[in-house]
């Protein structure tokens, strides 16, 4: 009965972003780990290939590719399993969303981004899974709609990926992002965060999602899960998790420090010094702030 009420009382928004492509898809059962993807190995020779041809199409456009890192580019070509042509389109793709999130730069923080990376409320933890993936966590109950928008969880999130990709490890195999949704509720719930999520992360990103974990699911994701699952491309819904137990959590995913990350699951508050501190190493740096790209 309670579900029911809740479910008569979303706003009616959610009806119209039922109607995006795609079709729902069952819930995850609890506690399953769902699939992942695999870490991508390629031949040097191949690569390499693919990143000349995919810097002989930026120069004809006008780029100055003698200003991009070879890394900076390699993640567009793996991200797209040596595809130059879905590559080439990805590059695009995401100077828009960075030139939409940040106008400025990903290195000028504005107030909104550094309060949610000091308050924890995006950080990114300092584990890994057993092949050592980076997990990027979204507190989702330090999230208010009413004082924050969807694009002010999204640019945080944008600005850790941008920081772990800094990383051989994360470029070939991907990274975890966990929505842990401890002491979150109904007030927490924000009906702009799925399709501002989903077309960011989805489509724009150089990165490889291994896998979407939800640890303790509030009920609005049961509720919303019509609706998430249809914004979802089909390999993207394979790979959601949801748990419930933090034993669950660590074992299934495989994180490597299953007693460090118990601990962090306890209590988040005592960690953060520790997590800032690992993640703070990176030296950011946004290679198309003073390019034409």
């Amino acid at each position: 009965q309670r579900k029911q009420e809740m479910a008569e009382s979303m706003p009616e928004e959610f009806s119209d972003a039922l109607q995006e492509e795609g079709e729902a898809a069952p819930m995850p059962a609890e506690g399953q780990a769902g699939e992942q993807s695999k870490t991508f190995h390629t031949k040097p020779e191949e690569e390499e290939k693919a990143l000349s041809e995919l810097k002989k199409r930026l120069a004809e456009e006008g780029t100055d590719v003698s200003k991009l890192e070879d890394s900076h580019l390699r993640k567009f070509i793996m991200a797209r399993k040596l595809d130059v042509d879905r590559a080439h389109q990805l590059v695009k793709l995401y100077r828009e969303i960075k030139e939409e999130l940040f106008p400025d730069g990903l290195t000028r923080l504005t107030p909104s981004v550094a309060g949610a990376l000091e308050i924890g409320k995006v950080m990114i933890l300092p584990f890994r899974d057993d092949i050592g993936r980076r997990i990027i966590q979204v507190k989702t109950s330090l999230h208010f709609p009413s004082k924050a928008s969807a694009e002010d969880v999204a640019r945080p999130v944008l600005y850790c990926l941008h920081s772990i990709l800094q990383e051989e490890e994360t470029i070939r195999s991907g990274f975890i992002l966990l929505f842990n949704g401890y002491n979150a509720g109904f007030r927490n719930l924000d009906r702009r965060i799925p399709k501002t999520m989903m077309r960011i992360f989805q489509n724009h990103m150089p990165a490889r999602f291994a896998r979407f974990v939800i640890y303790k699911p509030p009920i609005f994701v049961r509720l919303l899960w019509p609706l998430l699952s249809r914004l979802m491309k089909a390999k993207l819904r394979k790979r959601v998790a949801l748990f419930n137990t933090r034993e669950d959590l660590v074992s299934k995913i495989g994180v490597a420090d299953q007693e460090g990350m118990l601990s962090f699951l306890l209590d988040t508050k005592s960690w953060n010094g520790e997590v800032r501190k690992d993640w703070q190493k990176f030296t950011l740096v946004d290679e198309n702030e003073d390019v034409s790209y």
